[in-house]
């Protein structure tokens, strides 16, 4: 449950996400309120592989979170290096379900006119997002189609030096809230166009002349 200070947030960034779909249920949320802010810090539900993490609270070192409240993290932190970094839980991605992966992410802040990139994958779907530091809070959404299979959520953060095998230069994109949501697909409805089935107004015709043939045998 987020905090009272960011229901605003709460509304603009879940909630965009659930409207159109009654049948979504969510499989994990974050939104790193709960973490400590820290210089290369740990998450509590991410195994970090390559290190550089580092949570930051709102208005700390010249830099803000979404609604300007709360705690997000910076992708590219004190290591010099981008984050690799995956969720500790696993999903399994089954048939017939959609799977929205929706993220609320933001430019380093700092170097306006740098871009950086991130990796983001779900399962068996890879998405590069681009930001310049100038951009702006976003939310951002990628859709996996069920496939039976199993993974997890990854964040691989490149820096501009990627090229020279550098991964980062302590300016990085910023994450805040995400949340991965299943949906159910559409169910099959039997095609009954063909069946011999009469019209409303064809059956009431019918039921009368019946009733009519047998008011006469009545009589004869």
């Amino acid at each position: 449950m987020f905090a009272a200070i960011r229901k605003g947030f709460q509304i603009l960034a879940f909630g965009s996400l659930l409207a159109g779909s009654s049948f979504g249920a969510i499989l994990f949320q974050d939104n790193f309120d709960a973490e400590s802010p820290a210089l290369n810090g740990s998450l509590s539900n991410w195994f970090i592989y390559r290190p550089g993490v580092d949570v930051i609270a709102d208005n700390t070192y010249f830099l803000r979170c979404s609604g300007n409240a709360g705690t997000c993290v910076d992708l590219d932190g004190t290591y010099m290096q981008g984050v690799y970094m995956w969720s500790n839980a696993t999903f399994q991605f089954l048939p017939g379900f959609t799977y929205n992966l929706t993220m609320r992410l933001s430019g380093n802040q700092r170097d306006l006119a740098n871009t950086d990139s991130l990796v983001v994958r779900l399962g068996s779907l890879s998405q590069t997002f681009d930001l310049l530091g100038s951009s702006p809070w976003q939310t951002y959404t990628m859709s996996l189609a069920g496939d039976g299979s199993t993974g997890r959520i990854w964040f691989d953060m490149r820096g501009p030096d990627n090229a020279g095998s550098v991964y980062g230069d302590n300016v990085g994109i910023l994450l805040d809230a995400l949340v991965l949501e299943e949906i159910a697909g559409q169910t099959d409805v039997p095609d009954i166009q063909n069946a011999d089935i009469p019209e409303p107004g064809s059956a009431l015709l019918l039921a009368a002349g019946l009733g009519v043939l047998a008011l006469r045998g009545r009589r004869g």
